[in-house]
Parts: C-alpha cells; structure tokens; sequence
C-alpha cells in the first residue's frame, strides 16, 4: 500500500507514484548539513507527481514540528533541483526532456 502525502491544501498525492529528490547534504566535521535550508535539523525533499505537480516537503528533526508539503512552481523546483546538483540522479529519467533540460541548464547558470 502506497503512503499518501497530503498537501497543506487537502490535495494529495501517491508516494509510490512519485520522483522524489531527496537533498544533499554537506559534511562539516561534525554533522550532514542540509544544502536546501542551511540546517542539520531542517531539511527538504522535491516530488514530481504523475500528474505533473511539484510538490516541496519540508521536515523537521526538532520534536513536534510538523512537515509540510506545498505545490511549487516548475520554475522553484528546477532551481532546487540545479542547487541540489540532482541533474545525476536515477529519478531524472523519469521527468520529460524539457525538464531535465531546464535543470541542465539551470545547473549550468550556477556555475562559477
């Protein structure tokens, strides 16, 4: 049985039938630091629905914060993506071209 993720507006979505992008992290001696918020404790994944919805959820280790999921444009979810360096990720061959696309090129704007 598939978990349901429901969005703060009551919408929902399959889990099983997602991509998810989970966030990278950066070691810094001590602790994996979320890229996404900046955080050990705060921390972000992207899902792609099968309908063709972004949907950000963002989690909390500190007891009692509850997670949020939220629908994101396609323009926010392709910077997160490039910020993520997701563009190696198994779950891109899974969006359309024109996604991946975007976030090649999104990913290259970044570049220094």
């Amino acid at each position: 049985m598939s978990e349901r993720i429901i969005l703060t507006d009551g919408r929902w979505f399959s889990e099983d039938a997602a991509t998810v992008f989970k966030e990278s992290t950066t070691w810094d001696g001590n602790n994996h630091i979320s890229n996404a918020t900046g955080s050990q404790w705060e921390h972000e994944w992207l899902y792609y629905t099968r309908s063709g919805l972004w949907v950000l959820s963002c989690y909390s280790q500190y007891q009692g914060t509850p997670d949020s999921h939220e629908e994101i444009d396609e323009d926010a979810a392709i910077s997160w993506l490039a910020r993520m360096d997701c563009h190696d990720d198994d779950g891109m061959q899974s969006l359309p071209t024109k996604i991946r696309e975007m976030v090649a090129a999104g990913l290259a704007g970044l570049e220094m």
